[in-house]
């Protein structure tokens, strides 16, 4: 954790010394926001970067509020919880996981199942992109409303199949 931007205005803490306020990074310099975005862009209490009081002169961290700061970093900078991320905006070239490759072809059904998935994850990228212009691809929100959509889309489909089953079964036993 690094503190940079420190403006040069002066405050005064609960405890009467001198503060001043810096914005939090991570190690590599990237900004640590509270809400999970990539940096607005925005001064002062519409600023979304993680602020920090610290003492005068320096970017040490001030006492009264060290720990609180250093809780909230650790939860911000684990994307997995959902509360913040880091967002650097660089991408891995390389996967996480290597999937074995199974090379005995690909059945019917998996070649169903394989295009209904791309179809639904599709349009849930095609409708993010519309509907959230001003957020990139490579953010992780971006990446959690796609994810989000390709589930209603999904529990929409599988909605619709109940509903013609019911259908169908009522069709049935209306002709005995």
């Amino acid at each position: 954790m690094q503190i940079k931007d420190v403006y040069s205005k002066e405050y005064t803490c609960r405890c009467g010394k001198k503060v001043q306020y810096g914005k939090v990074t991570d190690n590599d310099g990237n900004f640590i926001t509270e809400d999970g975005q990539a940096p607005n862009g925005k001064l002062g209490k519409d600023d979304n970067r993680l602020s920090a009081a610290v003492d005068v002169g320096t970017t040490n961290l001030h006492g009264c509020n060290a720990k609180n700061v250093t809780d909230k970093y650790n939860r911000l900078s684990q994307p997995s919880l959902g509360d913040g991320a880091i967002n650097s905006g660089k991408t891995s070239s390389k996967p996480d996981v290597d999937w074995k490759d199974i090379n005995h072809g690909e059945t019917p059904l998996q070649k169903e199942l394989r295009e209904g998935y791309e179809e639904i994850n599709s349009l849930a990228y095609q409708l993010t992109v519309k509907q959230h212009p001003g957020i990139s691809d490579q953010d992780n929100v971006f990446g959690q409303i796609v994810h989000a959509k390709s589930l209603v889309l999904t529990n929409l489909l599988i909605a619709k199949n109940l509903k013609k089953l019911r259908e169908q079964y009522n069709l049935a036993h209306k002709l005995e």
